[in-house]
């Protein structure tokens, strides 16, 4: 039987599931989820796509990996496909971090009766992170990964409640830290980077808000408190 291979981006996604069923949420060619069951970590699968013609690549793909009879493919918005306690394990994965969590609040009762969620965005993480603990989650782990020259964090979130966030939090998940990730380094030089791009962008601002200039210093100063030599 051919094989499904991942690229390093989704192999830690795959790597962090740990719920027999799994619906994987705009689940495009279906490749995750092949993956999972060809290596046996996973029962079902359940693949949704809001547009027919991923979700048609997702059936052909099940046929032609030979996971067409444990693989469902659903059309439809978000967790909408889904009934309550349907998946032990719902994989958000490939998309910005603000629609990851429209997602979540759209169908909450959805996501509060799965055991895990595996959320891996794209963009806006701080904002998905912030955002979570007001939705009754926490993240339970998190891990980089470095794709070509692009670094994605990947986030295992389960129902709870969290301590309190600071600014410095949400740019760097401290579960990086408590896991000894070992990307954690690069992770921190590439923010550093970023914000000191941030606040020179300020700081050349025509109208100056000097509160947004004192916090992104503050931020910066506290980042370089963190770096692994």
């Amino acid at each position: 039987m051919k094989k499904m291979q991942l690229t390093p981006r989704l192999r830690t996604v795959a790597d962090m599931v740990s719920g027999l069923t799994v619906a994987d949420i705009g689940t495009d060619h279906g490749k995750l989820l092949i993956y999972l069951l060809q290596n046996g970590k996973i029962t079902h699968g359940i693949g949704s796509d809001v547009a027919k013609g991923p979700a048609e690549s997702c059936r052909k793909n099940a046929a032609l990996f030979g996971a067409a009879d444990d693989l469902e493919i659903r059309v439809g918005d978000g967790l909408k496909t889904l009934a309550p306690n349907e998946a032990e394990t719902i994989v958000i994965a490939g998309m910005g971090g603000e629609l990851i969590l429209k997602i979540l609040e759209d169908s909450l009762k959805i996501a509060q009766r799965a055991r895990e969620l595996i959320l891996q965005p794209m963009t806006n993480i701080p904002r998905l992170l912030a955002g979570l603990p007001k939705i009754g989650f926490r993240v339970q782990s998190a891990q980089l990964c470095k794709e070509k020259d692009k670094l994605y964090r990947v986030f295992k979130v389960v129902k709870g409640t969290e301590r309190e966030l600071k600014p410095i939090d949400l740019v760097l998940c401290p579960q990086f830290f408590e896991g000894k990730d070992p990307l954690c380094g690069e992770l921190i030089k590439r923010e550093i980077k970023k914000h000191e791009q941030m606040l020179s962008g300020l700081l050349q601002a025509s109208v100056q808000n000097e509160s947004e200039i004192s916090a992104v210093k503050a931020l910066i100063e506290e980042m370089k408190t963190y770096e692994i030599k």
